[in-house]
């Protein structure tokens, strides 16, 4: 199971994809962190604008950061050392994003963000270019083995952060899922977010 952080105003969503998601004790795991639309897209992150990668299992955390190749094609190959619920956790480094007016507006129209459209337009800046100043925060869910575990639930204390009731790689067809969302971890209610 995806979990992707949210992310503000941004024209295409970004992910960390796995070569499989359910894996066997030994198996070596390919991630890519990929961006673009509809999950079809392309290598999007080199390993300076990553500022946190970690591994967490049910009793132990691993920082991986030093694990990820310069070549954002490259991403992170990595050996399955135990049976059990893995979560793969990155934060980026801030990235700064200039729109034209057009983009900027027809983004803010997509994600029906229409508190920011109605404060450009009150300040007079819809014809304005703009800049996002963006952090990445995502997780990936991967089971390896029969042996599952609470891991999939596990904090990491991020500013905004989206937490599954139930484990996602347990989930069939149908099944329905409720997913926490934190900000500075605590539940917040009233929010807007988008499900693929």
């Amino acid at each position: 199971g995806l979990i992707r952080g949210v992310m503000a105003c941004m024209a295409q969503e970004s992910w960390l994809q796995p070569n499989k998601f359910d894996c066997n004790n030994g198996e070596r795991l390919g991630i890519s962190f990929l961006a673009g639309k509809d999950f079809i897209g392309q290598p999007s992150l080199a390993d300076a604008q990553v500022a946190d990668f970690k591994l967490h299992e049910i009793s132990a955390v691993s920082d991986l950061l030093d694990s990820i190749k310069a070549d954002p094609g490259e991403g992170l190959k990595y050996r399955v050392k135990a049976e059990g619920t893995y979560l793969f956790s990155l934060q980026s480094n801030s990235i700064l994003h200039e729109f034209t007016a057009d983009a900027f507006n027809m983004m803010l129209k997509d994600y029906e963000l229409d508190a920011v459209r109605n404060l450009r337009q009150k300040s007079n800046v819809v014809n304005a270019p703009a800049r996002v100043n963006q952090r990445l925060f995502e997780k990936l869910i991967i089971q390896v083995g029969d042996k599952r575990d609470e891991t999939y639930k596990k904090v990491v204390g991020w500013p905004v952060e989206i937490v599954p009731d139930r484990n996602p790689m347990s989930l069939k067809v149908g099944d329905q899922v409720r997913l926490k969302i934190l900000f500075d971890g605590k539940p917040i209610f009233g929010v807007r977010a988008k499900v693929w």
